[in-house]
């Protein structure tokens, strides 16, 4: 996790000069450990950074999971070991703005009952929210 300024102006240019990530006051970097077992070494570290997302929104914060960077040139500026892969990085700090939610599908397109292809029927309960 990084606060200095000039260390997260660096990671927005190696982050494909996004702007916003040097603009956060705080960028955590999420970094896999190949030596663990294959499956784990990516899967553990994007359930933490999810965890960390989703605790952000409920303390206030905003962030965006970023994927698009250089890891060679992430990995220069913060020093880490050549054994490690970053993950990603998450800019965390107070939204700029709050834009209205966008459309979404239907469950019935994400979700399928007993076998792929066949549709999840939305059934809404009194309250609005969907059941699974």
């Amino acid at each position: 996790m990084t606060s200095d300024p000039e260390t997260r102006r660096a990671l927005a240019r190696a982050a494909n000069d996004e702007d916003f990530v040097g603009q956060a006051p705080v960028v955590i970097t999420v970094l896999g450990d190949p030596e663990v077992p294959k499956r784990w070494h990516l899967r553990d570290p994007m359930t933490a950074a999810e965890h960390v997302a989703l605790q952000a929104v409920e303390e206030g914060l905003g962030t965006c999971w970023i994927g698009a960077f250089d890891e060679v040139g992430v990995k220069r500026i913060l020093k880490v070991p050549d054994k490690l892969r970053v993950v990603c990085l998450l800019p965390v700090g107070k939204p700029a703005e709050k834009p209205a939610g966008r459309p979404r599908r239907p469950l019935s397109e994400l979700f399928f009952k007993d076998t792929y292809g066949n549709p999840y029927a939305d059934q809404s309960s009194t309250s609005g929210t969907k059941r699974l």
